[in-house]
């Protein structure tokens, strides 16, 4: 698998592992929902994303599937931005988004202990939102996974042909 830091997929491979269309991610980027890692310089160059961001974008997709509002997602997407935990804290942590559709907070929770603390808070009457991020990883590894093996089996194609 590629070095996890670094800006290594494309918008066409980050579509495919975030499971959404390629004109999905590509308006997300043109709107600033999502912000890869490097970004496209002029006519015919290319977006590159990390794996935080391809796992950014799956969480945005799987919580627009969901119903979260607009509002919410971006909130999300800064929240994962700024986020200074290392990966394997970030997969084992939960998304809290609570409140309307108006200014809704978003919080990572990395542990039980977080998440009871942020469900304790007063507002009790908010709608709260409880999202688990190892699915999320789970899902950018087996597509990050396929992804790898068909290229494989496509090169050994291309070598035999």
């Amino acid at each position: 698998m590629r070095k996890k830091s670094a800006a290594n997929w494309s918008t066409q491979e980050a579509h495919r592992i975030a499971g959404i269309t390629y004109r999905q991610l590509d308006y997300w980027i043109r709107t600033g929902l999502i912000k890869p890692t490097m970004k496209a310089k002029g006519h015919g160059s290319k977006h590159g994303f990390s794996y935080r961001d391809l796992v950014a974008v799956r969480a945005i997709a799987a919580l627009k599937e969901t119903g979260v509002s607009l509002q919410a997602v971006r909130r999300v997407q800064s929240a994962l931005i700024e986020f200074d935990g290392d990966d394997n804290a970030l997969r084992a942590g939960r998304l809290i988004i609570e409140g309307g559709t108006n200014k809704p907070d978003v919080a990572i929770a990395c542990s039980d202990d977080e998440v009871l603390s942020l469900l304790k808070r007063p507002g009790q009457h908010q709608m709260r939102t409880v999202f688990e991020m190892a699915r999320v990883y789970d899902d950018v590894r087996e597509a990050i996974s396929s992804l790898e093996i068909n290229r494989s089996k496509s090169e050994q194609l291309r070598r035999a042909g």
